[in-house]
C-alpha cells in the first residue's frame, strides 16, 4: 500500500517587466524547462520536463503572460517539504517569472501552499533600456500558508 502525495502548482512568467527582452525570457524559460530540469535524486518528488506543461508562445493562448503549469504525485509516507521547497527554489532560479505557488497535499500530514513573488522590478534590478539583458529572477519573498482547512480529504469506502 503506497501513500500517494500530490504536488501542484504554477509559475507566472514575467511580462512588463521584461518590455525589451521578453520574446528572450521566453525563449530561456523553454530551453530551461525542456532541457535543465532534471531531479538530483535528494526528495522523493522526481523533478523533470515531463510534470511541467508550457505554452506554446506562438499560439498567442494567452494575455500578456504564459503560466506555465506543473503537477506530480509521489509515494512517500513522510518527506521533507522545505528540501522539496528548495529543489522547487533551485528551478526558480533559472526562470524569468514574476510569482510562483506551489500546493502540497499529503497523505498524511497537513496541506500547505507556498507563494512566492519576484522582487526583481522592486529592487530596480530589471533594465530600463534595451541594451541591458536582464538576469534570470533571483530575488523574491516567499509566503507559506496552511490550506488543510480547506482542502476536502478524498472519500474511500468502507472496507467490505
Amino acid at each position: 500500500m503506497g501513500h500517494i502525495n500530490v504536488l501542484h502548482g504554477n509559475i507566472e512568467e514575467s511580462s512588463v517587466e521584461l518590455v525589451f527582452h521578453h520574446k528572450d525570457a521566453v525563449r530561456e524559460n523553454n530551453e530551461t524547462v525542456i532541457s535543465e530540469i532534471e531531479s538530483d535524486g535528494g526528495s522523493d518528488v522526481c523533478w523533470n520536463k515531463d510534470i511541467f506543461w508550457v505554452p506554446d508562445h506562438s499560439s498567442k493562448n494567452y494575455y500578456r503572460t504564459r503560466i506555465i503549469s506543473y503537477s506530480t504525485s509521489f509515494n512517500s509516507v513522510w518527506f521533507d517539504q522545505e528540501k522539496v521547497v528548495s529543489e522547487f527554489e533551485d528551478i526558480l532560479f533559472r526562470l524569468y517569472w514574476s510569482s510562483a505557488t506551489m500546493c502540497i497535499i499529503p497523505d498524511i500530514g497537513v496541506a500547505n501552499m507556498y507563494i512566492w513573488k519576484s522582487r526583481m522590478y522592486e529592487l530596480g534590478l530589471m533594465p530600463v533600456s534595451k541594451d541591458e539583458i536582464p538576469p534570470p529572477t533571483t530575488e523574491w519573498s516567499r509566503k507559506e500558508v496552511d490550506v488543510s482547512d480547506s482542502i476536502q480529504p478524498i472519500w474511500h469506502p468502507p472496507n467490505a
